[in-house]
């Protein structure tokens, strides 16, 4: 058994080397995926989420309408390092606003339900619809990801 996976990794050793990554890559994207629909078909039942990765449906459950008190945006930046152009160049850094979209059930808990990227517009676009849907109980509503 040995000898063979050890003659396995030496005939083909150079494609773990591209594999390896693929495979972090995509679990890292099923484990963490950037949910992109709400689905809300009443007050009282629990809203989904849903994303769509390389053509699989992911779905999470959330809170009910009626257990959920506020939604709200918390604005954040995140420090990144620039690329160097070429070696004799200084290393500096830029500061990337993100925003994500959340809400406060019964309970006190948050949950991020919308991750935005230097868009404030969308997200207060995103709570602005989801607001209306929990306020106007025109169910089923879907918001999605602006």
């Amino acid at each position: 058994m040995d000898n063979s996976l050890k003659q396995f990794l030496d005939d083909n050793g150079h494609y773990l080397i591209f594999l390896i990554p693929v495979l972090i890559f995509i679990f890292y994207n099923i484990l963490n995926p950037n949910y992109t629909v709400i689905r809300c078909t009443n007050k009282y039942a629990p809203c989904v989420a849903s994303a769509n990765f390389m053509g699989i449906r992911l779905e999470k459950r959330l809170d009910a309408p009626t257990d959920i008190i506020s939604t709200d945006i918390n604005h954040y930046q995140v420090r990144r390092k620039n690329r160097k152009r070429h070696k004799y160049s200084v290393s500096t850094y830029r500061k990337d606003d993100k925003y994500d979209l959340y809400f406060v059930n019964k309970a006190g808990k948050t949950k991020v339900f919308f991750k935005y990227h230097k868009d404030k517009d969308a997200a207060d676009k995103a709570r602005n619809k989801i607001s209306d849907c929990f306020i106007k109980e025109q169910y089923p509503c879907i918001v999605e990801k602006y």
